[in-house]
């Protein structure tokens, strides 16, 4: 592959898991690593006996890499990133950021397992609403609000990485050396009184929300697995971090990757719903 002029120098995929507690170790969290023209490889814990992560050993893995100055770096990460429109008017946020904190305080899952945090009934609904991404474009993808697991099965549902990894995703945007991280597309779509909706380039560091099944189609991972181009053996949570991980490294190297942060094929009104609902990246 012939890289063209890029927009990021390492391309990290994170398959998330909401299961355990903040510091276990646990099979479902995954993370891979590209940089430049080099394969995608496995990051695994250099302290765990199978290279496992905790989420708050996760957390300050991407804090180390997106405090490089030498270096932009993309992190893809797989749980969702906000509440559909209805939810966020329901409890009065009117902005991403607000969102953010008003679940860390609600959801202490930088300190509790999902399940405690049930018990300590933190207000939320359940339900099968899908926000408009997931509705429209990211198809099969399951409510992050479903947090009995009543739709979908158990195994595939996003709602506890979801509820377990925004308060990490909000101390990550907070902690940056660098200032705030970049999280697309909320820092990048401005909304003006009128309701146009315009769209900035990314710049620098980026962490977005990706659907890892988007990126195993798109890299046609049916007919040609990673094991198979790569002689590696992967878990399929490693398969999902590599997927996302590979694609993003694919599709910038072949200067295809700005189509999808510029959101061009969306309508005006959904580019002002991205702008608080947030977008799978890849969907167009």
């Amino acid at each position: 592959m012939t890289r063209t002029k890029t927009l990021f120098d390492v391309y990290i995929g994170v398959d998330y898991s909401g299961a355990g507690l903040p510091d276990e170790a646990i099979p479902g969290l995954a993370v891979v690593r590209a940089a430049g023209e080099e394969p995608p490889a496995v990051v695994r814990h250099s302290h765990h006996p199978q290279g496992r992560w905790s989420r708050s050993e996760l957390h300050e893995y991407l804090m180390s890499e997106l405090a490089q100055t030498d270096r932009r770096v993309f992190v893809g990460i797989d749980h969702g990133f906000s509440y559909p429109l209805s939810e966020l008017a329901h409890y009065g946020l009117h902005t991403w950021d607000g969102f953010l904190d008003w679940l860390s305080r609600n959801w202490d899952t930088r300190r509790l397992s999902i399940g405690e945090c049930k018990k300590r009934a933190a207000p939320y609904r359940n339900a099968n609403l899908l926000r408009l991404t997931e509705a429209r474009y990211a198809i099969g993808a399951s409510s992050v609000l479903d947090l009995d697991r009543r739709h979908g099965h158990m195994s595939k549902n996003v709602s506890y990485s979801t509820y377990a990894g925004l308060p990490w995703l909000a101390a990550l945007r907070r902690r940056s050396d660098r200032g705030p991280v970049q999280c697309w597309p909320y820092d990048h779509i401005d909304v003006s009184e009128s309701g146009e909706a315009a769209v900035r380039p990314v710049s620098g560091h980026v962490v977005a929300e990706v659907y890892p099944k988007i990126c195993k189609e798109r890299l046609a991972y049916k007919s040609a697995q990673p094991d198979e181009r790569y002689d590696i053996a992967l878990s399929a949570h490693e398969t999902d971090a590599f997927a996302i991980a590979e694609w993003a490294q694919q599709r910038d190297g072949e200067g295809a990757f700005a189509p999808y942060f510029r959101l061009e094929t969306l309508t005006p009104h959904e580019r002002r719903t991205a702008a608080l609902e947030g977008w799978v990246l890849g969907c167009l």
